[in-house]
């Protein structure tokens, strides 16, 4: 926070004697680098011999030779400020220039337009003025600082507050800070108060105009030793500064205190509710929000916000751990996770579809390919069977980065696990060969939220067909095994999760509508491929980077395309007696429980 600048505003305590002024700078002296004030004028120039004040103004009046030694003895210690009322405070003005810090214009003096067009012709560069606009409204306001900005062309400060004798607090301006601040932001804000000298106010409102966005606090001072015949009313003496210098950097010190202090950090470290598990978690699962109970124990802990990171860094389990426990850095290891490529060579309907080509590249080297543009996937393995058949599927990897596998030919989920086991994977994309068209974009809302759920079997509710992704945790599959013993029909592995809800936490996703479509991209038919073979020639996918919405937008605006394949089903929904018996198989009832 910046400090108070503060400008001591000598006024007429001086009563016109040159001994007070020496007494008043001497008992001030200690206050370096502070601004202080004088009001030089000349009682004929600055009044009518019939105003109430004139004899008073005589009184205060010191020559020009006077004003050159209070300047001098003043500069040795403070910054020079001087107001402006008549032509005589233009002259002081320019015989002690080199002194001079800055200058004011009082509100009362704004209309005083012979003093503006002389003061064009000093030299004012490097000055700074301050304009009193109490009493003025936001137009007067702009149209002073355009008179004086037309004869002055340095900085132009606005100051709140007037001098009544004293005045009341109620009328002290401070709710014309913020209202000046938004109206002229590009100004600096100074402020004055004329609040009583025994008030127990007379400190704290400058420094909470200073908060509240004043840069500058002017305050009147007077003699602690010598009577004080004018402007006594709200001035304070030498203590009372000391009390608000030292306040004013009490506080200043608070404000430099960093955003956090270790006080407060162990504070909440020994009240904090600590995340504990509401139930045992096993190894390769994830933590959800939905799975902590919050308390607080004398065991150490990653607390809500650090295990929310360790969530978005994508975190899982790093061994078996009871319910009831904190979690700690070391419980936890950050996931592998391998994209699988699902492919084999037999096809009744389209053979060898794998291979047929869309554009320069095969079917299936197209779907590797989008899938390697997948984010956080550290593995992307093509994996086929041991069948004969599927051996030549080795040559169609797409990139020397992609791995290879030939698992178990009737078994998927064992060749998902043998996969994992060989490759230490821990969460596995699974990607099927026959579908090419695989969004990084909804790749990613899928990941992010399987590791905000906490899932253990992830996929879109409303994907086009062809354009849904599974995430699936390793240790789910390996609960699959074991809850039944095999999975023979593990080529629908997707039935072993859905249709056991009490035994694996499911996250079906609602995508957004830019991600969904009625569109069938997945390579079953003939006409499968012509529609993708006309995608190709419009979007040249075996070369650029395939995002959804290009595709969609191709799509949405030539429907006779989209339909080429709208009338073909999915291959084994129209068999209702296979459908009957996978959905038998991949249910766990009181049997084969």
């Amino acid at each position: 926070m910046r400090e108070v600048y503060t400008i001591l505003e000598v006024a007429s305590t001086h009563g016109g004697q040159m001994a007070y002024v020496d007494q008043l700078l001497e008992e001030f002296r200690a206050f370096r680098g502070y601004g202080i004030k004088f009001q030089p004028f000349k009682y004929d120039l600055l009044a009518a011999p019939d105003y109430r004040g004139y004899k008073n103004y005589q009184q205060l009046y010191f020559t020009p030779e006077q004003w050159k030694q209070i300047i001098s003895k003043a500069s040795q210690t403070k910054e020079i400020w001087l107001d402006l009322f008549d032509e005589y405070s233009l002259q002081v003005l320019q015989e002690n220039l080199g002194n001079i810090k800055g200058f004011k214009v009082q509100a009362s003096v704004l209309g005083n337009h012979q003093l503006f067009r002389k003061m064009k012709d000093l030299d004012l560069e490097g000055k700074l003025c301050i304009l009193n606009v109490s009493a003025y409204g936001i137009e007067e306001i702009e149209q002073t600082i355009h008179t004086v900005a037309s004869v002055f062309k340095g900085e132009i400060i606005l100051q709140v507050g007037y001098q009544s004798h004293p005045t009341e607090f109620m009328n002290s301006g401070l709710s014309k800070l913020p209202v000046l601040r938004e109206s002229f932001p590009g100004l600096r804000i100074s402020f004055t108060d004329h609040l009583e000298h025994n008030s127990p106010d007379v400190l704290l409102l400058p420094y909470i105009a200073h908060l509240t966005g004043a840069d500058i606090i002017e305050k009147h001072i007077m003699c602690e030793k010598l009577p004080t015949q004018f402007d006594h009313y709200s001035s304070i003496n030498y203590l009372q500064l000391k009390e608000f210098a030292a306040m004013a950097e009490r506080y200043r010190s608070l404000m430099q205190q960093p955003f956090i202090v270790s006080e407060e950090k162990e504070y909440l470290r020994k009240s904090l509710l600590v995340p504990m598990l509401r139930e045992g978690r096993e190894a390769g699962q994830l933590i959800s929000p939905d799975d902590l109970d919050y308390k607080r124990c004398s065991r150490s802990g990653l607390d809500t916000y650090a295990l929310a990171e360790r969530r978005k860094a994508r975190y899982i389990v790093a061994a078996d751990m009871p319910a009831g426990a904190t979690v700690r850095q070391q419980d936890l290891k950050k996931a592998t996770i391998g994209a699988v490529v699902v492919c084999r060579m037999k096809s009744t309907r389209l053979p060898k579809k794998a291979l047929a080509k869309i554009g320069e590249l095969t079917s299936v080297e197209l779907c590797i390919k989008n899938t390697l543009q997948f984010e956080h996937v550290n593995k992307v393995v093509l994996a086929t069977s041991t069948h004969p058949d599927d051996a030549v599927l080795k040559d169609y990897t797409y990139s020397d980065a992609v791995g290879y596998f030939e698992g178990s030919e009737n078994d998927v989920i064992d060749r998902f696990i043998s996969i994992a086991d060989k490759y230490a994977l821990d969460i596995i994309v699974r990607v099927t060969g026959d579908s090419p068209y695989r969004s990084n974009e909804v790749f990613r809302l899928l990941l992010d939220s399987h590791f905000e759920k906490g899932a253990d079997y992830t996929a879109a509710k409303n994907a086009a067909i062809g354009t849904n992704t599974e995430i699936i945790n390793v240790q789910a599959l390996r609960k699959v095994v074991k809850l039944f013993n095999g999975a023979p029909y593990s080529e629908y592995m997707s039935y072993y999760f859905k249709n056991n809800p009490a035994h694996f936490r499911l996250n079906i996703v609602e995508l957004p509508g830019e991600y969904c479509r009625p569109y069938r991209l997945t390579l079953d038919y003939e006409e499968d491929l012509t529609l993708f073979r006309e995608i190709e020639k419009e979007l040249n996918l075996s070369e650029n980077e395939f995002r959804a919405a290009a595709l969609f937008d191709f799509l949405d605006r030539n429907p006779e395309i989209a339909a080429i394949n709208m009338n073909c089903e999915v291959a084994y929904k129209p068999d209702s007696d296979l459908l009957n018996k996978i959905i038998s198989y991949t249910t766990l009832n009181k049997q084969n429980t």
